[in-house]
């Protein structure tokens, strides 16, 4: 693993490093900075090195005052980040888009601060650490929202992908969106019966274990 180079003293923009910072959620170095205009600000080292972000906020807020509220941008709308952030939105809202049928039609939704924020989505998830990733859920039922995203690779996002709808890829374990719990039941082919329902995915294979187990018992050849 290459060292990691200390920063402090460099400038970026209208941003000069500090001191190191805390990491992200996913592990992401940041670092602080002090703005020209007066403020303290934590930002990633990727984002300030890519030149994705030069300040706190100061100078997009001069851009809108400059072009007005209608032609006010925070420069990224050409970035892989950006347009990342516009498909999830569309695959989740918009009814015509190709893939809402496995996103929004099954009750996928996007945060309420992610979605009116393209700024507060990039600060949680980072910028893309290559162009090879995309943007997946670590729990493929839950919602585009801070701690259930990360940037993963086609082969990481395929091993992570759902089934079928309301089926968690082990045999009798059901997940219900709308309860937020796991249901546990007897094996296709028998007459469908409830073994219990839990929010904890290791208590339900437990109990999907423990009535396998008593199955095979009951089912075992007798001389």
């Amino acid at each position: 693993m290459p060292a990691k180079i200390d920063l402090t003293g460099a400038r970026y923009g209208r941003l000069l490093v500090t001191a190191e910072a805390e990491r992200s959620r996913t592990g992401a170095r940041r670092v602080l900075c002090s703005c020209d205009c007066g403020n303290e600000t934590s930002v990633f080292v990727s984002a300030l090195r890519g030149g994705l972000t030069q300040s706190c906020g100061c100078l997009e807020r001069e851009n809108r005052s400059l072009l007005g509220a209608r032609f006010a941008t925070h420069g990224l709308s050409r970035t892989p980040e950006y347009r990342i952030w516009k498909g999830m939105k569309a695959r989740c809202e918009c009814e015509t888009n190709s893939a809402y049928k496995k996103y929004g039609a099954l009750g996928v939704k996007v945060c309420a601060e992610w979605r009116s924020s393209f700024e507060s989505f990039l600060s949680d998830v980072g910028p893309r650490p290559g162009d090879r990733m995309t943007l997946d859920r670590i729990n493929p039922f839950g919602d585009y929202e801070p701690g259930n995203c990360r940037w993963a690779t086609p082969e990481e996002q395929a091993r992570n992908k759902r089934k079928t709808p309301g089926v968690f890829g082990i045999q009798g374990i059901y997940w219900n969106r709308h309860l937020g719990v796991f249901q546990v039941r007897s094996t296709p082919g028998q007459r469908a019966r409830q073994l219990g329902v839990t929010k904890d995915f290791f208590e339900a294979c437990c109990l999907r274990k423990s009535f396998e187990a008593d199955l095979s018992q009951t089912t075992k050849p007798t001389c």
